[in-house]
């Protein structure tokens, strides 16, 4: 019974070790995509620093004209990234414009936290498209399938795969529909 129960451990931990082993294979060749292609953003690359504040956003707190205070910095440094914050900031802006904000600091607060965004007249026809990328990339990075995404020259979307090849996104959605990758989870 003890020799089987070690038998089942060690097989668990090889798989385990294998699997760890891929993990860092995988980064390993991001990386390398990374330094070879100054093109590819990854994700990760975006999230805040633990802590730091990006000076493009101190910038845009300064022209709304909101200090710094430890409720704000904590939550800027748990946003998700810095993109998110920056709408969030945008969103503000867009509401000074259109009415009075009592406490511009503590909407910023909950505008971070919430994942607001300002209103579609900034993207305009972009929305659907973005919203559309944003869970097909998602389900597809889960599943290893891309490892990065850019936007070209020519203002199309592009995902690198595995194996660092850049596919038009229109292409990937049409080979791997939201729909059958939600079902592959």
């Amino acid at each position: 019974m003890i020799v089987e129960e070690n038998s089942r451990l060690k097989r668990q931990i090889e798989e385990v070790t294998q699997q760890l082993q891929e993990c860092h294979d995988f980064k390993f060749v991001a990386q390398e995509l990374a330094l070879n292609d100054s093109k590819i953003t990854f994700i990760e690359q975006k999230r805040l620093k633990p802590n730091e504040i990006n000076d493009q956003i101190k910038s845009k707190l300064d022209e709304v004209g909101i200090k710094l205070n430890t409720t704000l910095t904590k939550t800027i440094k748990s946003s998700a990234s810095e993109e998110m914050v920056l709408f969030a900031i945008e969103a503000l802006f867009e509401a000074l414009e259109h009415s009075e904000v009592n406490n511009p600091g503590g909407w910023l607060n909950a505008a971070i936290r919430n994942g607001w965004i300002p209103s579609e007249k900034h993207f305009p026809g972009q929305k659907a498209e973005r919203d559309i990328f944003k869970e097909w990339f998602d389900l597809a990075y889960k599943q290893r399938l891309v490892l990065a995404a850019t936007k070209g020259d020519d203002g199309q979307m592009r995902v690198y795969t595995i194996d660092g090849s850049p596919i038009l996104f229109k292409k990937m959605l049409i080979e791997y529909p939201i729909e059958q990758l939600k079902l592959r989870r």
